[in-house]
């Protein structure tokens, strides 16, 4: 095992052309974060342990008892947040669009897309979520590729590298 892991790291080190240590603590490149990371939804403080996947598209997010209506004729998506310890937040967000989706079942769904700020290892960022329930999933959260891309490299041998302390906004 710890074999593969060396392997890994010098796959990563080669394609990033630098040497990394967990947490990008050299402050230069992308950040070296695991396969689940616990991620906070900003200004709400509500924080979810999250599978980080790169096999998706676009990031997901537990929103229950969704409502897509219109008002002043732009698309609002009302929804109940659930974070982690049961957490829950109503929230009222402007629709940014709509995604189709592959469910695990094989069938397709259309799901509306918000746009939300939050903190992941260290770093405060906007970032467009689809809305789906997921409280049969183990994680209320998945972190996409529209997240990943550019700013983190995934170790899935590894959980919990990077704390998601961010600096406050500006």
């Amino acid at each position: 095992m710890r074999s593969i892991r060396i392997c890994v790291w010098i796959v990563l080190i080669v394609l990033a052309g630098e040497s990394m240590p967990a947490g990008g603590a050299s402050g230069v490149g992308p950040v070296v974060i695991g396969a689940v990371e616990e991620v906070v939804l900003l200004p709400w403080g509500v924080r979810m342990r999250s599978r980080v996947d790169t096999g998706a598209a676009v990031s997901s997010l537990d929103a229950r008892t969704i409502r897509v209506r219109t008002v002043r004729r732009q698309k609002a998506v009302r929804f109940v947040l659930v974070g982690d310890d049961d957490q829950r937040v109503a929230l009222d967000l402007p629709v940014s669009g709509y995604r189709r989706i592959s469910t695990v079942d094989g069938g397709i769904e259309k799901r509306p897309i918000v746009e939300m700020e939050i903190c992941i290892a260290g770093q405060r960022l906007r970032a467009e979520f689809t809305l789906n329930d997921r409280s049969r999933m183990e994680y209320r959260m998945l972190v996409g590729r529209n997240i990943l891309a550019g700013r983190f490299l995934v170790d899935v041998a590894e959980q919990d590298l990077v704390p998601p302390a961010c600096p406050a906004s500006h």
